[in-house]
């Protein structure tokens, strides 16, 4: 066996020893700051992301787009318009469209307006404003505004004041106003989700959620969310049948089976007064959840950070920490949050790096910059098997891979190799060369969770592939197999 090899079979007995409890610390992969920044803008006060594109408010009275361009994010472009001083406090992205709530439109510093949000759609090159949505019976004051959500041609506006979530439709030329929901007490329309059909809107002094429905043009409501212990809640997210609502010291997942919602995870925050739970958000598929703690204490500092759950096998799972480059009391970090696939977008309205006072940043994480997707899957009894690698192979750091959708109770080995083989095998796609075998075993769900220490010493530069072969009689030849995943250690 050759230098590298054995490296590599020393790495892997060592790596894939056991389960680790401990996170993963992912490196920043951008720091955005906006090119006019002025003191107290608290650029970060909102964020979203959307694939390349990220859009962050701020109490500027601007939202600023950027885009990832090659290895880095520029700033695109700059929105403004409102009519108020309140146009930024609250943000969304779907693809190319981009909702900006401005609760002061057609108001003044005195005396609050109705609230309006702006509706933005890119053309490839620029950002144009395509239409800015009110409520039909709007008030001033209502704060219309405070909080916006979007996807496809639906958008939904919160009004905390009015207590009312309101949905608008796109035809494909123009937008209509298609529902108003109400139901709700306290600040209830301070926050709202949407996903599909699908809609959840609460508030701060609200002890609930609401979940409506859309059936043709009609929404109506499908249920009340009232958490285990009542709290204040502070956020929502929602993608599909997942729900996750937060408090300001601990937050709830719920998942959704026909029109009925249950409870999957509780967690409170285990140091006091971290504001575990203020913001959140889910992936597209449901699976990362992020969870803002703006005062959580980071390097000493009450600084904040993010959580980043990731659901495996039904379980979620703490698998990540992140926090600003230099952690300062107040910064307020997480205090809005953002995940679109492997990047996570954090805001720190409250963080001082261009030495003005309060300016803001943002920051964007790459959760997954080690692993690289390679191919290779054969369906078997769950269908196409995952895998998938998490943390980096950084001497000391945790590092994971997660096999899931095997045949449960099979037996599962796992191929590592220096080189891709690329092999025809049992009906499928042998990826590496087989210079280790080590023999694991699905659980009841299918799923195959191994994590550890990534050792110290490795060589730099090493570059293995990894695949696992399920035992599955569904599978063409008795086989399934999942995707080969590429890791290299930097």
């Amino acid at each position: 066996m050759g230098k590298r090899a054995s490296a590599l079979t020393a790495a892997a007995l060592a790596w894939l020893g056991g389960w680790a409890t401990a996170q993963f610390n992912p490196q920043v992969d951008a720091v955005l700051l906006a090119s006019d920044a002025k003191a107290s803008d608290q650029f970060g006060l909102s964020v979203a992301v959307s694939g390349d594109t990220a859009v962050v408010g701020s109490l500027g009275d601007k939202a600023y787009v950027f885009r990832r361009d090659g290895g880095g994010w520029i700033e695109e472009q700059i929105l403004t318009g409102g009519l108020g001083q309140l146009f930024g406090r609250s943000v969304d992205i779907n693809d190319d469209v981009i909702v900006i709530g401005d609760i002061e439109h057609d108001g003044s510093s005195a005396l609050l307006g109705p609230g309006a949000a702006y509706v933005y759609r890119s053309n490839g090159s620029v950002w144009q404003l395509e239409a800015t949505l009110t409520a039909s019976d709007g008030g001033f004051g209502d704060s219309f505004g405070d909080s916006v959500a979007v996807f496809g041609d639906t958008v939904l506006v919160g009004a905390r004041v009015a207590r009312a979530g309101y949905v608008f439709h796109y035809d494909g030329s123009s937008w209509t106003e298609q529902a108003k929901l109400t139901g709700g007490a306290g600040q209830f329309g301070e926050l709202v989700a949407l996903s599909e059909d699908t809609a959840v809107v609460s508030g701060t002094s609200s002890t609930s959620a609401i979940v409506y429905v859309r059936s043709g043009t009609t929404w109506a409501q499908q249920a009340v969310i009232n958490p285990t212990s009542p709290p204040n809640v502070t956020a929502v997210a929602l993608v599909g049948d997942t729900l996750a609502l937060g408090s300001y010291s601990e937050f709830w997942v719920y998942s959704r089976i026909g029109a009925t919602w249950s409870e999957d995870l509780h967690v409170t925050e285990s140091v006091p007064n971290s504001n575990l739970g203020s913001s959140l958000s889910l992936s597209a598929d449901a699976s990362v959840l992020a969870v803002g703690a703006r005062s959580e204490t980071a390097s000493g500092q009450s600084a904040g950070t993010v959580h980043v759950f990731r659901s495996f096998g039904g379980m979620w799972q703490d698998r990540a920490l992140l926090s600003g480059a230099a952690p300062s009391d107040g910064d307020s970090f997480g205090f809005g949050v953002s995940v679109s696939g492997d990047s996570v977008l954090a805001g720190a309205p409250g963080e001082d790096t261009q030495t003005l006072g309060a300016t803001g940043s943002a920051y964007v994480f790459d959760l997954n910059p080690t692993w690289v997707d390679v191919g290779g899957q054969l369906a078997g009894t769950a269908g196409l098997p995952s895998l998938t690698g998490d943390g980096g192979l950084v001497g000391g750091s945790v590092a994971a891979l997660l096999l899931q959708d095997a045949k449960p109770f099979a037996s599962a080995p796992l191929v590592m190799g220096l080189t891709a083989l690329n092999a025809s095998f049992k009906g499928g796609l042998l990826v590496p060369n087989p210079d280790i075998l080590l023999a694991f075993s699905t659980d009841g769900f299918g799923n195959v969770s191994l994590s550890g220490p990534w050792p110290v010493g490795v060589p730099s530069g090493l570059a293995f592939y990894s695949q696992f072969w399920i035992s599955d009689p569904a599978g063409p030849s008795g086989f399934a197999a999942s995707n080969a995943l590429s890791g290299t250690t930097p």
